[in-house]
């Protein structure tokens, strides 16, 4: 289980990625809002999201 760090790093990682183009900064806080409300299983999305945002990090930035 991730502590607060953890958490804070990937809640961070989705806004970064929701901040650049092409991707929809609503539909991925919307997502990130429902699944933590325990409304929605987006858990394979959003990790999914994570990793891209990584990649970017890596390769692009």
């Amino acid at each position: 289980m991730c502590g607060i760090g953890g958490k804070v790093s990937f809640l961070g990682k989705l806004a970064r990625l929701g901040d650049r183009e092409p991707f929809d900064d609503a539909g991925i806080e919307r997502k990130r809002r429902q699944h933590l409300a325990g409304t929605a299983d987006y858990g394979h999305q959003l990790w999914d999201l994570v990793v891209l945002e990584q990649w970017y990090e890596q390769f692009i930035d």
